[in-house]
């Protein structure tokens, strides 16, 4: 499949199958973990204004500040904050049915159980904005899973194949193990200072002369999956 690049947005505020007031937070307020990185580093992932961002962000390592509210709105919550898109209803759905039984809204369930919900496997084999690549595989190398236009440039079967391997080895060993190592660290060259380096845009398949077209993932959690990749012998700069 051919793909397009991936695309930034705005902020996110609370999905919810409530009233309006269980709408939470907004960008106003900064970010909490994943700051800009201090030169010479990769960006951390995790945080952002809201708890139902950082269900996703924290789980997934995207960035605080690409992390958006278009990932499960249909159109910007300030205007329709009950319009979601696919992903965001199977989320909500997931969390609201099987996570978390009976909650009537966003601010019921804990912030675990909202985590949960981010990584439940079956959302993450689903393909929610029909693109023909699954949510997990979107999360995981930085794609919008609910934007149909958000897609790597690199396969469907290379990227389901990488997934299946990381998920492996940090079903064993723990993510942050890999974010500490110094490669994944240290930042490399930059062309379009959009933070995720050259090197890394072209292992998750954006553009890396382009700052429009930047990985969801923060710097430091794709580093960490190339890392994991290369040790499992998948030769990945081969493909990138």
């Amino acid at each position: 499949m051919a793909g397009s690049v991936f695309t930034v947005a705005k902020t996110i505020l609370a999905p919810s199958r409530g009233s309006a007031e269980a709408v939470a937070g907004s960008a106003a307020g900064g970010t909490q973990g994943g700051g800009r990185p201090p030169s010479g580093e990769t960006e951390e992932g995790g945080g952002g204004s809201t708890f139902p961002q950082q269900a996703l962000n924290d789980p997934w390592g995207l960035s605080a500040f690409r992390g958006n509210c278009m990932m499960c709105h249909s159109v910007d919550p300030d205007e329709n904050a009950f319009e979601f898109n696919g992903f965001g209803e199977d989320w909500r759905e997931d969390l609201f049915e099987t996570i978390a039984p009976g909650s009537d809204d966003i601010f019921d369930p804990s912030q675990e159980q909202r985590e949960a919900a981010s990584t439940y496997e079956p959302l993450l084999e689903k393909d929610s904005d029909g693109d023909g690549y699954p949510n997990g595989v979107e999360l995981m190398f930085g794609s919008d899973p609910g934007d149909p236009e958000s897609f790597s440039t690199q396969s469907q079967e290379l990227l389901s194949s990488w997934f299946v391997t990381v998920q492996r080895v940090i079903d064993r060993r723990n993510i942050s193990q890999y974010e500490a190592m110094p490669e994944a660290v240290r930042a490399t060259a930059d062309r379009d200072g959009d933070d995720v380096p050259d090197l890394l845009e072209r292992f998750a398949g954006t553009d890396p002369s382009n700052a429009d077209s930047t990985p969801l993932t923060a710097a430091r959690r794709l580093a960490a999956y190339r890392i994991i990749l290369n040790e499992a012998g998948m030769n990945v700069d081969a493909a990138s």
